[in-house]
Order: C-alpha cells, then sequence, then structure tokens
C-alpha cells in the first residue's frame, strides 16, 4: 500500500502557518497567473481560505476585485522560507513513518507502507496525520491505494463531496504536458447541508474534514455555521477486486491534468470520466492518443506501482520567517520564536527526539546576518528553557539596523542515557547552570566565562578560556581520582610576586645569595638550578626565563624565575 499526504492550498497554508486559526478567517495568497498575458496584470488570487470564498472571492480576481467583496480580507505573499520549511516538516515526518518516502511535489508526499503497522492499517494513518499536523498549524488530506497514482487521486479527493462528478475546480491552470504526480490541484466545494459537512466516515472512524482553495460552485455569502476546525480529510481505496473501478468512476477526466488536446478529443467521444476512460479498449485508446497514456493507464487500472524516487529528509529542523515589517523591539522577536519553539517542540516529539543545539540567524535590512549557536549542555525540547537561552542572548545583543527575517535550526539527537557512580556528583541542572553562564557572559562581555584550556606550549600558565562543555557521562571536572605524583607540591602565587635576588656571579656559575619579595625575605642557604625554558621563536611573542628551587635560612622552600630581566616569584613549596 502506498499513501500520499497534501498540503491544499500549500503556498497560502506555509504563508500563515505561524499565525494560528487564520485560515479560518478569509484569506488569500497572491501570486503571478500564467494564464494572464499581459505581465503588469499577472498578479492575481491563486489560493483562498473557504471563509474567502464563502465571502464571494474567486481566484484569479485581482486584490482590489478581492477587498470590494471581502473588506476583510488577509492578504498574503509566498514566502520562501516559509514554504521550504512547510515542506521540510511534510517529508521530516513521513520519515517516521517509513524510510521510502518520496518529495512528488510542493505539499505533496508518497509514502511506501510495506512493512509498517499502517500497511495492515491503513485507517490509523489518518489519525496521526491529523493529530501531528493539527498542532503543527497545517491542513492535510491523505490517499492511501494500492500505487502511488491511485493514492495520489485519493488523497486530492479526500472530500467524498467532490465524487458527485458534476465540477472540478483548480487554483490555477496546470501547465500542459506534466505528470499528473506534478499537478497538485486545489479546490473547495460547494455547500453540504446535514452533518456531512462536518466529518468524513471510513469504517468505524470519523475524520474531521480538510479546507479547500476557492472554487466557484459556492455561493457568495454563504458561510456554514459552527464550522469544526479542520485537521485531516483521509480517503482509502481498499486494493479488493474492483474497487478501484468503483473509485475512478465519478471522477472528472480533468482530474489527470492531461495536455489539452488529448482532453478535446475525450469530450468529443463523449467521456466525462475516468471510469469511462478506463471501460474503453486499452489499445485502442493508446493507439488513437499516444504511447503517454500506456503507465498512467496501468495505474490507474490497479497494475505494479512505479518505483519512487527516494528522498532522504533534512537532518536538520528548521523555521523560517519573512517579516513584513520590520522588527525592531526584543517582544516582537521573541514572540516569533516562541512559535518557532512550540513548533519545534512537536516536530521533535513525532521523531522521538531531542534538540543538541540551536543555531539563530538575524537578517536585516543593510549589512550581514548575525549567527549564533547554542549547545545545549542536556538536549532537550522543553519551550520554555531554549526560549530563555535565546532571550539571554538577545538581551544584550544590539543591531545596527531592523530585523528582515529570521531563522531557527536545531539539531536533532537521542535521549541521552548516562550511568553515574555512587558517589559520582553532578551536574543538578546542566541547563540551567548553562543559562547562569550565559547572562553572566551577557554581563561580562563575550570569551569571558567558561573553562579554563591550556595551550599547546611550555610557557607556564598559557591557557585560553573556552565554552564550558560537561563530560558526556555528566560528571563534575575535577572529580576524577588524579594520577599518583610523588615529590612536594608547588602553590603557585598567581599573579606572581615581583622578587629582588642578590647573586654572585664567577665564571659561568651563578649563585643566589639573598630573596626579597614582600613578606617573603632572607639569605638563600641552598639553590638548585637554573632550569632553561623557552618557545614560540617562530613568533613575535617570544618567551626564554631562567628557574631555580631555593632554600631560604628558615627552612622555606620556593621557586624563583628570572623572565626578560626580571625576578619573581613563582610559588612555595609543601
Amino acid at each position: 500500500m502506498f499513501a500520499v499526504l497534501q498540503l491544499p492550498n500549500f503556498h497560502l497554508q506555509a504563508a500563515l502557518r505561524q499565525e494560528p486559526g487564520a485560515l479560518n478567517g478569509p484569506a488569500v495568497l497572491l501570486d503571478e497567473d500564467p494564464l494572464v498575458k499581459r505581465s503588469r496584470d499577472r498578479i492575481r488570487i491563486t489560493q483562498l481560505a473557504r471563509a474567502a470564498t464563502d465571502a464571494g472571492v474567486e481566484a484569479g480576481m485581482t486584490a482590489t476585485q478581492g477587498q470590494a467583496r471581502c473588506p476583510g480580507l488577509r492578504i498574503v505573499t509566498r514566502s520562501t522560507p516559509a514554504e521550504q520549511a512547510a515542506q521540510e516538516i511534510l517529508l521530516q515526518w513521513a520519515g517516521s513513518i517509513s524510510p521510502r518516502i518520496e518529495s512528488t511535489g510542493d505539499g505533496l508526499c508518497t509514502i511506501d507502507l510495506t512493512g509498517t503497522r499502517f500497511d495492515r492499517e491503513p485507517a490509523l494513518l489518518g489519525d496521526r496525520a491529523g493529530d501531528a499536523f493539527t498542532r503543527l498549524n497545517l491542513i492535510v488530506q491523505v490517499g492511501i491505494a494500492a500505487n502511488p497514482e491511485l493514492a495520489f487521486l485519493a488523497a486530492r479527493f479526500a472530500d467524498n463531496r467532490f465524487l458527485d462528478g458534476e465540477h472540478i475546480c483548480t487554483s490555477a491552470a496546470p501547465s500542459p504536458g506534466l505528470e499528473l504526480r506534478e499537478q497538485v490541484a486545489a479546490y473547495t466545494p460547494g455547500p453540504v447541508s446535514g452533518s456531512s459537512a462536518a466529518q468524513l466516515e471510513f469504517g468505524n472512524r470519523s475524520f474531521p474534514r480538510a479546507g479547500q482553495p476557492a472554487c466557484t460552485g459556492s455561493p457568495a455569502g454563504e458561510r456554514p455555521a459552527n464550522r469544526q476546525p479542520a485537521t485531516a480529510a483521509v480517503r482509502i481505496v481498499t486494493p479488493t477486486a474492483g474497487a478501484a473501478a468503483v473509485f475512478l468512476a465519478p471522477l472528472p477526466v480533468e482530474a489527470l491534468s492531461v495536455p489539452a488536446e488529448i482532453s478535446t478529443v475525450l469530450r468529443a467521444w463523449g467521456v466525462r470520466t475516468l471510469g469511462e476512460l478506463v471501460a474503453l479498449p486499452r489499445e485502442g485508446v493508446v493507439e488513437r492518443l499516444g504511447p503517454e497514456l500506456l503507465p498512467l493507464w496501468r495505474q490507474l487500472g490497479g497494475g505494479e506501482p512505479r518505483p519512487l524516487r527516494l528522498h532522504r529528509p533534512a537532518e536538520v529542523l528548521t523555521e523560517a520567517m519573512d517579516f513584513e515589517h520590520h522588527v525592531e523591539r526584543l517582544d516582537a522577536l521573541l514572540f516569533v520564536l516562541n512559535r518557532f519553539l512550540h513548533s519545534l517542540e512537536v516536530r521533535l516529539a513525532e521523531m522521538y527526539l531531542v534538540a543538541e543545539s540551536l543555531t539563530l540567524e538575524l537578517r536585516f535590512e543593510n549589512g550581514a546576518p548575525h549567527e549564533r549557536l547554542f549547545r545545549i549542555p542536556e538536549p532537550t525540547r522543553d519551550t520554555d528553557l531554549l526560549l530563555r537561552t535565546l532571550h539571554t542572548h538577545l538581551e544584550g545583543f544590539r543591531a545596527d539596523a531592523p530585523i528582515v527575517g529570521v531563522r531557527l535550526t536545531a539539531v536533532p539527537a537521542r535521549q541521552p542515557r548516562q550511568q553515574l557512580d555512587l558517589f559520582q556528583p553532578s551536574l543538578r541542572d546542566p541547563n540551567r547552570f548553562a543559562e547562569t553562564l550565559s547572562r553572566l557572559e551577557a554581563l561580562l562581555g563575550t570569551g569571558r566565562v567558561g573553562s579554563p584550556e591550556h595551550l599547546p606550549t611550555h610557557r607556564p600558565d598559557a591557557f585560553r578560556v573556552v565554552p564550558f562543555d560537561p563530560p558526556a557521562d555528566g560528571a563534575l571536572p575535577g572529580t576524577r581520582q588524579p594520577a599518583v605524583r610523588f615529590g612536594p607540591t608547588l602553590r603557585r602565587f598567581r599573579p606572581p610576586l615581583p622578587a629582588t635576588v642578590e647573586l654572585r656571579r664567577e665564571l659561568d656559575a651563578e649563585t643566589l645569595l639573598r630573596l626579597s619579595a614582600g613578606e617573603v625575605r632572607g639569605p638563600i642557604r641552598t639553590s638548585r638550578g637554573p632550569w632553561l625554558a623557552s618557545g614560540d621563536w617562530w613568533d613575535r611573542h617570544v618567551w626564554e626565563r631562567r628557574e631555580w628551587d631555593i632554600e631560604l635560612a628558615d627552612g622555606g622552600l620556593y621557586r624563583v624565575a628570572e623572565q626578560q630581566g626580571r625576578w619573581q616569584l613563582d610559588g612555595e613549596y609543601d
């Protein structure tokens, strides 16, 4: 069995996905209409929400004509980042159902259900799809059949109000010669009375109806009362004998999106439905209309399914938006980011994963974009915690220009599992600790908070500050048993104490006589050294030093060093 997921009115849904409830109001999408000859008049209404159709707005109208019929009409344009995010959501959700998926077109995905539980119980796929896409503020239609083409038609006509065979309408006329799977027609049925307008029933399960784009079959001003929120419409064409013929019987021939000349010939023959077309002798039709119809004919007749062009979904989750009005306030940006995080939480939950890192990208009216990577110490999908992380960074961020677009990318990972030793301490809340470090960095400046890391050099106290990264097992740094060392411990003075050393030079030997460094002073009883060290001779920061271990007359053991002609007291031995 194959399943096709279709997001009707895909471009309109993508543009309004971050605005819950917007599709329940009168909204339309403006885009170029290829049927209009004059280029300056090509910007027309191409996709409509059902409320806009109920108000009398029709596909092909200009924005002015639409607003004349519906003064409160919401007009949007296509958003490439939003469409990419919506398509990514569709494919990644399909990838959680089966590894064999195909990106068939915009807002269209084909799934091979072989070997999955939905191959045996296909109706359950509608339940899961409806729940997931409703939480993502998307409307989905599901078609399930024995081959991809039948499943496509089942998804396209999941609403049984379109099975009367009287009319079919599309958001835009299809281009001649394109394959069926690349023609995603959107439509809105006319008014239906009774409870059938609220739900579809298949077996013992009922699914709320999906919203559809505009169609001229609905009278102006008529709007069903108490409309229920749309989720998923599902149609299943069982592989039993004759089921495909019964399903195809009322469908209009225009559903195939065949070239105009073939459609004209079929009408001249009196063929109006797919059922009538399939009933004709196959050899005679192919001989008269060409071999292009032969593969499609086999598919409609329930033949062997075509191989899918397998697609591998993206391994990261992305939410993006281009702003209609430039954003200059932090609260407005955080409002959008909160929507993004809620959507990412739902998508991660559907895949049983968590986020191990976030990447925030801000695009400005002028200048280079700002990009920041946030590593999550303990991977999670907690929206509040992730929002606080972003908020802490943005509080200290200053931009020279308004923000015109934002993108948030999450890298998913499996929930980490770890087993600590009985007496091994760990961070009580790694994410809360990371949030505290972020707040400190916002106060002290970038690069001033973190963990010290030794540099690959012999220069004493050479280190740099790197972001704190707790070990994978959750243990606190420094809690492991150190290696056994022999000899006294040197306790360094940081910074080293300036010192004055009296010495006597005899030929090639130097004898240290007396030390004076603050409260540490006195004659030197014995000394060992010097030990020479140098490095970075290839760089302008070349260094060279000499070290001695000394014992004062009072028994104190110390280390002194000479560097660039200056003496200093490095530390004291226990």
